[in-house]
């Protein structure tokens, strides 16, 4: 894009320097100095948006060329944005953070102690209206003729048929990532290696894998968690509703990487299955998200596992013989 026409010809990219116009309003250099509280938050308007934000695949010094270009009459009007030390607007006004935020002005991990410990069933810190408009941006279609695969542990030690390779049934259904204990989900994934690393399959286990395909006329939607993070801040009226939720959508994204151990609780896995059950409840048909093991390769929840079909000629089951492990050195606290 050219810049200078962008500045200069308002018929060239309509809104485009209006936009970022916007983007600088959203911060102020006018704020108490004193309070911790904020000055977590204080950074020059560049470092900012670089490290804060998905707005920009840009280092710091980039997005400032950027606006010395697009922006060269704000800046002279206005130099004191860039140059110096700045917070986000919203942090100044608690009743805005409240009305607007996902978590009401609180946090993912306030959110994660209420509702594993406080209020399971009618938690009143998530703004659904706003965390369903996020989801709502991160909705995609699932490609026809793409496929899946689904990786189950054989407890007799004899191959699984294909019509036990299906959801789990309700009597049966443990707590999951993304499904509460009695409800069945399909789970699936791109990766027949992943899959077996993702039940934990140990020396000696049978595994069966069974093979999906999606359907070349089907439609299925799912929200894509992995996007989270990435929604266009072009996308909002209130620019606001964007910045103030950056850090809370981080920790949901990270909550929906994080591994578990063989120690995890029931309760551990129940602020993701609120999340499952809110997005269930817009009427798409399930979740796709990056796996906690193998960050290139996407996992899907179906919540109907109709929506897919079984191939029957690639049901395989292997006895695993034997596991590789991948180790990552962490620094250790003195006693």
């Amino acid at each position: 894009m050219d810049l200078e026409q962008a500045r200069d010809n308002k018929t060239y990219a309509e809104n485009f320097v209006t936009d970022f116009e916007e983007l600088v309003n959203q911060f102020t250099t006018n704020f108490p100095k004193d309070v911790a509280e904020l000055n977590k938050h204080v950074h020059k308007l560049t470092d900012f948006l670089a490290l804060e934000t998905s707005i920009f695949n840009l280092s710091s010094e980039q997005i400032d060329a950027f606006f010395m270009r697009l922006l060269k009459d704000y800046r002279k009007n206005s130099p004191q944005i860039f140059n110096e030390l700045v917070i986000p607007t919203y942090l100044l006004n608690e009743e805005l953070d409240t009305e607007i935020g996902i978590f009401k002005g609180k946090h993912w991990s306030d959110f994660e102690e209420d509702i594993r410990h406080q209020n399971r069933f009618h938690s009143k810190m998530v703004n659904e209206e706003q965390l369903i408009k996020f989801f709502q941006l991160c909705t995609v279609k699932l490609q026809p003729g793409s496929r899946y695969v689904r990786a189950r542990i054989s407890d007799t030690g004899i191959p699984l048929p294909g019509n036990e390779m299906g959801k789990a049934p309700e009597e049966k259904a443990s707590s999951g990532r993304l499904n509460a204990v009695g409800i069945g989900y399909l789970y699936l994934c791109q990766d027949k290696e992943v899959a077996l690393s993702e039940i934990k399959a140990s020396v000696n286990d049978v595994c069966t894998i069974a093979t999906y395909e999606v359907p070349c006329d089907s439609e299925i939607r799912v929200v894509d968690l992995s996007q989270i993070t990435n929604v266009s801040y072009f996308m909002f009226d209130n620019k606001d509703v964007y910045l103030m939720n950056q850090e809370d959508l981080l920790e949901l994204d990270n909550a929906m990487k994080t591994t578990s151990d063989r120690n995890r609780s029931e309760v551990a896995y129940v602020p993701t299955e609120y999340i499952s059950d809110l997005i269930k409840s817009m009427g798409v048909d399930g979740i796709s998200y990056k796996s906690s093991l193998v960050p290139d390769v996407r996992d899907v929840v179906l919540f109907a596992e109709d929506k897919v079909e079984q191939i029957s000629n690639e049901l395989i089951s292997y006895q695993i013989s034997g596991i590789k492990y991948r180790e990552r050195k962490i620094s250790c606290v003195n006693a």
